[in-house]
């Protein structure tokens, strides 16, 4: 019997390659898009489709979602849990949208393979808004979120890039979604395994073009395939080799190792961190041992978050050049071994022509935030809700715009200080239900680095601002139960979740918040908790004031073992499950 991903790329030949087009220079390509911008084709499936297939649709975090199934399997997929899918990604070049004969390809995988297609509609460029970073994430949420059983990820064209760099970066943040996948299938992907110090044409690109090329899979060294998707060998026998090291000769000789002057490399950028030493928090030992040397590996062995190797930054003086490099013995890179990746390349075979009536409707987008460059946003509103705390309202580039930050995450506020750059992380209070703004609930210190300048913001005031930042990421029926314990403006993060949690409906999460402040008026955001206690029975809050008022009937003192134990889940067991997990926000 012939296998499905065989089936499907015989499929793929007869009815896709048809409809691509080629133009001869920059400036058509640039035409093309633009057109396409303003006049948005539609994405819509087609009414000529056939009667043996269901296309029902169902929105995941703000994408149109359409599945695909054949009637042979019965059941309406949206009312049966746990039924086997495979998620396809259209091409189109990154800026076509899905088109009829995708529609047809589609339609006849799920009738070969008796699987259900999910079919999610990206955004498309040039949407500044359409970063490759937003995109795999979206892809990996509707894997995770979707009620069904994801066993495998497609893609054609554009579609085998997403679905490459998807399945990459799922390794990392969701390797419990990677593991059930049964295959990975790439029809006449675009990829570009290029080697970063050959020169090569410039791509006929648009500025908004994803700020993470899709194309490009540049390696300081060339190695055998970007895929891991599937076990590593992780032998470290060493080999001899020629590559970058360490960095300036001064470094190399003996120099830059002191307590009084210390200097590393990580990634061929020299970093002075002699007045990191102190706040290092693996202590100044661990910089004093790697010291002079280049210390990418012991660096990447322990693991950083987000915010420690943005602090590193702020310590970089110099970088490596092409002219740095000496013998010298390194780890032999891993041996990538793929496992169940059928990938193809068809060739151009013309197909029959369909029709169908199109639906002009634009996509929704992912978010206005941008994770690599600070963009200005304006001060829309500003008022007091307590004494030192101010809530802050900006204004997103439209009104229909969305945040786009993924819940359990955070952005950062950038402003210059006495000719230095301070950065401080803040949760929004806003979601991305909320078009159009974005809230902040900020506690203003008297003598603090940047809330001063952000209590003296008038309106129209423009601040810089980026993201989304931090290494978590809720997602619905994460747990069965959650216990928090905020004080002051710590509020902020666990509102964020509160909130994802009390208005969707498909999330059954029970979560207790045990909320200590010094006072009744410093409590931050009661209004909006107690509405969400009173509406959803699944969300509790315990109140705690450490000087409370003779009237005041909620927890007294600091929260102690005793509050913890009355009114918070009771923990697992002795052995804590996968599910059992503490998140700490800073």
């Amino acid at each position: 019997m012939t296998s499905w991903s065989a089936a499907a790329v015989r499929f793929y030949v007869s009815n896709i390659r048809r409809s691509k087009a080629t133009f001869k220079n920059a400036q058509a390509t640039e035409a093309s898009i633009q057109d396409l911008y303003i006049h948005p084709q539609s994405y819509a499936p087609p009414k000529c489709l056939g009667t043996h297939v269901d296309i029902n649709r169902v929105d995941i975090n703000t994408w149109p979602l359409y599945c695909v199934s054949s009637k042979a399997n019965g059941t309406n997929p949206l009312q049966q849990s746990g039924r086997r899918a495979i998620v396809y990604i259209h091409g189109g070049a990154f800026y076509r949208e899905i088109d009829p004969n995708h529609w047809h390809f589609i339609v006849q995988l799920a009738h070969e393979t008796k699987l259900d297609i999910l079919v999610p509609i990206y955004p498309l460029i040039p949407r500044p808004t359409a970063t490759a970073e937003q995109v795999i994430q979206g892809v990996i949420e509707i894997c995770r979120d979707c009620r069904h059983e994801v066993v495998c990820v497609a893609g054609d064209s554009a579609g085998g890039a997403i679905t490459l760099a998807t399945v990459q970066q799922m390794q990392i943040d969701a390797p419990e979604i990677a593991r059930k996948l049964r295959s990975v299938v790439l029809i006449s992907p675009v990829l570009d395994y290029g080697h970063d110090r050959i020169p090569r044409e410039p791509e006929p690109v648009h500025d908004s073009l994803y700020h993470m090329m899709w194309i490009e899979w540049k390696y300081s060294e060339v190695i055998a395939s970007p895929l891991f998707f599937g076990r590593f060998d992780t032998s470290s026998e060493p080999q001899r080799s020629g590559s970058k090291r360490s960095g300036f000769d001064q470094i190399a000789g003996g120099k830059h190792t002191f307590k009084t002057d210390l200097w590393i490399v990580v990634w061929n950028h020299v970093y002075d961190v002699t007045d990191y030493q102190e706040d290092h928090p693996g202590g100044k030992e661990f910089l004093l041992e790697n010291a002079g040397t280049d210390a990418t590996t012991a660096y990447e062995d322990i693991g950083h978050s987000t915010d420690a190797r943005e602090i590193l930054e702020n310590f970089r003086i110099g970088k490596v050049t092409d002219d740095d490099w000496v013998d010298h013995e390194t780890k032999k890179l891993p041996e990538i071994k793929p496992q169940n990746i059928h990938v193809s390349y068809p060739a151009h075979i013309k197909a029959k022509s369909t029709s169908a009536r199109p639906h002009k409707k634009k996509i929704i987008n992912l978010g206005v935030l941008n994770a690599r460059e600070y963009q200005e946003f304006p001060l829309k509103e500003k008022f007091n809700i307590s004494h030192d705390t101010i809530r802050f309202v900006f204004s997103l580039p439209h009104k229909n715009s969305i945040l786009g930050l993924p819940t359990g995450q955070h952005i950062a506020i950038r402003h210059e200080v006495d000719g230095k750059q301070i950065a401080r992380s803040y949760t929004p209070t806003s979601s991305n239900k909320d078009a159009g703004r974005l809230e902040l609930t900020i506690k203003i210190y008297e003598g603090g680095k940047l809330t001063p300048y952000l209590s003296n913001l008038s309106i129209g005031d423009k601040v810089e601002i980026r993201g989304p930042k931090g290494e978590m990421k809720y997602h619905k029926n994460l747990v069965k139960e959650l216990g928090m314990i905020a004080g002051g403006t710590g509020i902020t993060p666990m509102f964020q979740i509160i909130r994802r949690i009390c208005e969707d409906p498909r999330d059954g999460t029970k979560t207790t918040l045990l909320y200590a402040n010094k006072t009744e008026v410093d409590i931050l955001l009661k209004e909006e908790l107690d509405k969400f206690a009173e509406k959803y029975d699944q969300f509790k809050v315990q109140y705690v004031l450490s000087n409370p008022p003779e009237t005041w009937h909620g927890g007294k003192g600091r929260v102690n073992k005793e509050m913890i134990e009355k009114f918070l889940p009771a923990p697992a067991g002795k052995i804590s499950k996968p599910q059992d997990e503490i998140f700490t926000f800073q």
